[in-house]
This record gives C-alpha cells, structure tokens and sequence, in this order.
C-alpha cells in the first residue's frame, strides 16, 4: 500500500484500555512495514461512552492532553455504545473524503459488520484489541493488532522483542508451518527471492492478526531469520530492501490437505477434515478459486495454518485454521 492513510479513530470506550490509548495512537502514526501499513494522519478522534458513569473516569484525564472527542451515549441498552460508533463511522465515510482509514479500537466481535461495510466502501481498517477479540471481527480487517503488542516506551531496535509471557513451542512450529505455506503461494521455487514486503503481505491476506511481536520478535524479518528453511539478504539502499528464498528440503515438506466445506454463510466457513474442523475467511480461498461459489459438500484442498485442539473449550480455539484453500473441480 502506497497511498497514505488518513485515519478516523473511533474507541469503544466501553471495551478498551485507558492506559494504552497513547499506545494506540502512536501504533497508527508509526505505520507497520510488515503490513504494508504507510505511516498514518490521524484527522478524527473520537471514544464513545456513558460519560455519567463512573466507568468512563479512567479516559478523562487523556481527553485534553490527546486531544480526543468524547461522545456521550447514554446506556439504553447493551449495544447503544456500539450503534453511535457504527453510525458515526457511516456518517464519516459518506461525508468525509478525505478519511480513507478506519482505526477501530475494541475488543468487541459485533464491530465485524462494520469493518466489512467500510472495506466494501474501498477504505483501509486497522483493528485493535485484545487477545479474547473473536476471529470474525479480526478476519475483517485489513491489519489487526492485539494490544500486548502496541510499542510502548521508545527501545533500540535489536530485532527482538523480549516478552514476559512464554512462547509456546507448538506455536513456533506452527508459525513456521505457516511462513512457509505462505511464502509457496507466492513462488514454489527454492531458487528464486522473494522480496519481504510481498510475504507480508501474502500473510495479512490469510491472517490479518499475524504479527511477529506475538511470537517475540520485532518484526517479520527477525522472525523469518530465525527459521533455518529460510535465507535472507538485503541491499545497500536507505532504507535497505529486504529479500528471501526458501530451502529446497521445505517445499518438499509443503503438503496440503484434502476435506469438504461443512458450511459457508458469507465471509466466513468451516472444513470438515478426518483431524477436526478447519475455520477459514473468504480471503483464505486461493485467488485461482474465488471465481467458483462456495457451497457445502464442496471438495477442497488446503493448507494448515493451525490444527485444531479438540482439548479446548472454546469454539476459536478448539477449531483449526485453513489458508490457501483450492476448489477441486471434478
């Protein structure tokens, strides 16, 4: 993404953060290379809330120093927060021209609806949540960000990005797993570069919520590095372009599975495997297969980004993830 983005920022004050709302912020003007995010102008701020409420205290004290709008929305009922944002934001988009970014910060899964209407529209939506946000609203997004990722006090960067909460080894693998997947959606040759900014974005079409910060590094080039099935370089410009080539042995490893589409409303669908259910959005379909109608009993084929865990309680993470799914045709 070359144009730059000048964003409207609507905060759900009922489902976020008061401490990291100047991360928020600085999140958005810093843009994301891996993303393809430019550096972003932030025209609107506004947080929508119960002002009368004791619970909205803990924005107060930002609203001058940031320069925020607070919106007052008196609880009628449980979504009422919600409605404001969603019509404020239609307003915008019909309105404002000159906002062709939306910053959405919430945890809230009901702002789906909204991201998709945005993106029908031809404007960019950035996410931002925490780790609990369902994959419904992340998957709608352009680029998504959990909160325990947003850049807080300046840091030199050494490339890693040194957590508290442990890395799950399962996680690595998978991530790996993924990477590579990705990366042979865009060249199946072991010989051939490919530059990083193209991976990355090849990733944010199957994953809008990937980001390297989750699994202790910095940024997509620290993480590729650190898998031994992948060669980087970069050139002596300023900044430096980044490129890189994958190892013979993991495309040979690269296998997919076949399974049927056990339903599909939508956006969004589930496969049926002999391993378990395999979660996928729209955009997981392989760009030779989205001309074809998605209907249940379809056979197709795909590859794993996440194998499902039938340990776990709840329907997101019990689930597996699919990505570069093809339609067989008979």
């Amino acid at each position: 993404m070359e144009k730059e983005l000048k964003f409207a920022v609507l905060i759900d004050g009922d489902n976020a953060q008061p401490s990291l709302l100047e991360s928020v912020l600085k999140e958005i003007r810093q843009g994301n290379s891996d993303s393809n995010r430019p550096v972003g102008e932030i025209s609107i701020k506004r947080i929508y809330g119960d002002w009368t409420t004791d619970n909205m205290n803990g924005w107060k004290s930002d609203l001058h120093k940031l320069g925020i709008r607070p919106i007052q929305q008196f609880r009628y009922d449980n979504n009422a927060t919600d409605g404001a944002l969603m019509m404020d934001a239609i307003e915008i988009i019909h309105l404002n021209p000159r906002i062709n970014a939306f910053c959405i910060v919430s945890s809230d899964s009901d702002f789906y609806n909204l991201s998709l209407r945005i993106r029908e529209n031809g404007l960019y939506v950035l996410g931002i949540g925490n780790q609990q946000t369902k994959e419904v609203f992340r998957k709608a997004c352009n680029d998504f960000v959990f909160t325990n990722n947003l850049p807080s006090i300046p840091a030199i960067d050494t490339g890693i990005n040194h957590q508290t909460k442990p890395i799950n080894p399962d996680a690595i693998d998978s991530v790996e797993t993924f990477l590579v997947n990705t990366f042979k959606s865009i060249s199946s040759s072991s010989s051939e570069w490919v530059s990083l900014s193209h991976l990355g974005k090849a990733i944010k079409n199957e994953d809008p919520g990937f980001d390297p910060r989750s699994y202790g590094h910095k940024n997509l080039y620290s993480l590729v590095g650190s898998y031994s099935c992948f060669t980087t370089q970069s050139d002596a410009s300023t900044p430096p372009n980044y490129s890189i080539k994958i190892s013979e042995e993991a495309l040979k490893k690269v296998s997919k599975y076949e399974g049927l589409i056990k339903k599909f409303i939508h956006y969004f669908g589930f496969i049926e495997h002999e391993t378990g259910d395999y979660y996928f959005h729209i955009s997981n379909v392989n760009e030779n297969s989205r001309s074809i109608q998605l209907k249940k009993g379809q056979k197709v084929r795909f590859n794993v980004f996440k194998p499902p865990n039938p340990e776990e309680t709840s329907t997101d993470e019990k689930n597996g993830k699919a990505s570069d799914i093809e339609i067989i045709v008979k």
